[in-house]
């Protein structure tokens, strides 16, 4: 076998990436952000054979965070559209 051979052969073998990083989730998925847990929930479903227990725990806190932050903004809406609903309702 030549040096080209090797050369070639290496080249066609199709190498797995360690881990299938949020980059390229976001690149792949253009709708989400890195504020968005559904990111980081991808990242975990792609990559938990890979990730160590410790790694695992991270992400989910990280989402749990995320959607907890999400959680807050979406109740303070829901009070000031309350709030709104109930002064056109008075006038």
């Amino acid at each position: 076998m030549s040096d080209m051979d090797i050369i070639a052969s290496m080249g066609s073998q199709k190498f797995e990436p360690d881990l299938y990083p949020l980059q390229q989730i976001l690149a792949d998925v253009p709708t989400l952000t890195y504020e968005h847990p559904m990111l980081y929930a991808l990242f975990l479903h792609h990559n938990k054979d890979k990730l160590t227990d410790q790694e695992k725990a991270k992400v989910r806190m990280t989402i749990d965070t995320l959607k907890h932050n999400r959680d807050v903004i979406n109740n303070m809406n829901m009070d000031y559209m309350s709030r709104h609903e109930q002064i056109n309702l008075a006038a």
